[in-house]
């Protein structure tokens, strides 16, 4: 009989299952940490992606961001082996940063100098801004015919040598070349009206240092727009050639076109706001 408890003993407190237990006190698997934004608004909105996995969140307002890891041995587009793995932050104008993180047998490696072993990073990303961009309302006007006019100004300060962009003007044979594309977003980030200048083309140009200044005059309906908080958006994409294909794939390069899902490509943008009582 005593054989029998021993026995009993042993497997209540080696079996991997322990029938009195609901698994409450089983740690969740993670990577956690903040990122800071040089020059943001706030920290919002980052990429976050773990290399060689389609493991993805964005951080929110405060920069703080959280991945869930799989179960050593489970299966599908999470799984991890051994080996080093780059965590890595998105933004389209900010820098692309990494810090390295080494799994064995599925689980965080101990003694490492970026993350501690329960997936915590060690220290804050700093990532470093490589251009901003600011759209100021500077007033509403209403001509004769009563069509009233946004005037947006948009400033863009490049932080780095060689910011490339896409853009749209419209140039007018031996005139001025007119710089449009601006989209309007109502405060669900819907599509409300857009202005393209017919005959516009596609133009990549570099910034310039130290800054470089638009001005658009937008004809339109304001009586016809929703009340509240709009958001005006120019139609400015960063060319760059040093983001990995599947972050890219991942955080949609579709949104680079032209059009009502534009609002979710990844650059972080200030002002622009355009209120309606």
């Amino acid at each position: 009989m005593k054989w029998i408890i021993s026995i009993g003993l042993l497997c209540l407190f080696t079996c991997t299952e322990n029938p009195f237990s609901d698994g409450d006190n089983i740690p969740e698997r993670r990577i956690y940490g903040k990122v800071i934004l040089e020059h943001g608004a706030d920290n919002g909105d980052a990429f976050v992606w773990l290399e060689g996995t389609e493991l993805i969140t964005q951080t929110d307002v405060d920069g703080h961001f959280e991945i869930k890891l799989p179960t050593p041995g489970e299966g599908g587009d999470g799984t991890i082996v051994a080996g080093k793995y780059n965590l890595f932050v998105y933004l389209a104008n900010y820098e692309l940063t990494s810090v390295p993180i080494v799994f064995k047998n599925g689980e965080i490696a101990p003694n490492q100098k970026s993350v501690k072993i329960d997936g915590e990073l060690t220290s804050d990303l700093q990532v470093n801004n490589i251009f901003t961009i600011h759209s100021d309302i500077e007033t509403v006007v209403t001509d004769t015919s009563g069509t009233d006019s946004v005037i947006v100004n948009v400033t863009m300060v490049p932080h780095v040598n060689n910011v490339k962009i896409r853009s749209f003007v419209h140039q007018v044979p031996q005139g001025p070349t007119i710089r449009t594309g601006y989209l309007i977003f109502d405060e669900e980030n819907s599509l409300i009206e857009s202005f393209n200048l017919d005959e516009a083309n596609i133009w990549e140009e570099v910034v310039m240092f130290p800054r470089t200044n638009w001005e658009a005059k937008l004809p339109t309906y304001l009586s016809q727009f929703p009340k509240g908080e709009l958001t005006v958006v120019p139609y400015v994409v960063l060319i760059r050639n040093d983001i990995p294909e599947p972050l890219m794939e991942m955080t949609g390069s579709h949104y680079t076109f032209f059009n009502k899902e534009f609002i979710q490509y990844p650059l972080k943008r200030t002002g622009g706001k355009l209120i309606i009582d």
